[in-house]
């Protein structure tokens, strides 16, 4: 009996790591660059492709997280065809050592060259250059947003074959992600008690006040890099999703940083310019699409029809 008991507890322990273990890349730690962080995971479905692909941008704040995915987050998306590329990049930390200014600039220029590195190799790796979809978390989904909002960034007559391929992409899927870097849009968004933003611009994190001192020194920046201002009517449909109710009882710290004010506000920008856009957040669901992954898959999939 003891043996038996000891059997099946040695076989359910066996069976949750098994269910919990890490997803394979066919790739993993594929260098874009010379920096250690400068790297990517890709993860195919079985067969024959080329497979449409979703590249995952990590949160963090972007000063730490890691392009590591779950074996649910993976699976969903080879189950149905489709190549996940999860994407780290330098951190803030990296770009104040190496003088970037913004130091945001580093972390965003990466992610963009990461998509373009992907897509210069997508015949390679037997991917659809021309089907890709984006998804963030955070800091990570104001990335995805403004790659995917970004006119398209490709030089054709650059030396570097990589940046001569296409930033556009057909889908952008986010959770809890800063919709704007202006500090007076955000606090008008959110309210006084928000405290994040500033240290994209190499400030405090906790001195927003600061920040908005010192706005007219940054507002250069905002046209190109808040996916307020970078918003058109061309742009690929959009999918936010927020743990928070705007009603939530209780509004720690973490609330007005992933305030679903981000989306909501953000929401009446994507309507007026005619994009296709999505907010969902306890109080409001979208009953087409279960998340922004799921929103992601099925822009892909029907792309494919």
């Amino acid at each position: 009996m003891i043996r038996c008991l000891f059997a099946l507890t040695l076989y359910a322990l066996i069976a949750a790591r098994t269910a919990c273990a890490d997803p394979i890349p066919f790739k993993a730690d594929v260098a874009y660059g010379p920096h250690e962080l400068q790297k990517i995971d890709i993860y195919k479905p079985e067969g024959k492709g080329p497979f449409p692909f979703v590249m995952d941008i990590h949160g963090g704040g972007w000063w730490n997280g890691d392009k590591k995915l779950s074996d649910s987050h993976v699976k969903r998306y080879t189950d149905a065809g489709i190549a996940v590329v999860g994407v780290n990049y330098r951190m803030l930390h990296a770009a104040h050592r190496e003088g970037v200014y913004p130091p945001v600039q580093a972390c965003l220029d990466d992610i963009k060259y990461a998509l373009q590195f992907v897509r210069n190799h997508a015949n390679e790796w037997d991917l659809d250059k021309n089907a890709v979809g984006l998804t963030g978390v955070s800091a990570g989904g104001f990335s995805a947003l403004w790659l995917g909002l970004s006119d398209d960034m490709a030089d054709p007559e650059a030396t570097d074959p990589v940046l001569r391929e296409s930033t556009r992409v057909l889908a952008i899927g986010v959770r809890d992600a800063q919709t704007s870097i202006d500090p007076i849009q955000m606090r008008d968004w959110v309210g006084p008690e928000l405290k994040y933003g500033g240290h994209a611009f190499g400030m405090n994190e906790k001195d927003f006040e600061g920040f908005l001192a010192k706005r007219s020194k940054f507002e250069k920046y905002f046209p190109s890099m808040s996916p307020a201002e970078l918003i058109s009517s061309d742009d690929p449909a959009i999918f936010m999703k927020y743990k928070f109710s705007p009603d939530e009882k209780k509004k720690g710290g973490n609330f007005y940083v992933h305030s679903p004010s981000f989306g909501i506000e953000f929401k009446k920008l994507a309507d007026s310019k005619g994009v296709e856009c999505y907010v969902q957040h306890p109080d409001q669901d979208v009953h087409q699409y279960i998340d922004q992954y799921d929103f992601v898959l099925k822009k892909l999939i029907e792309n494919k029809r």
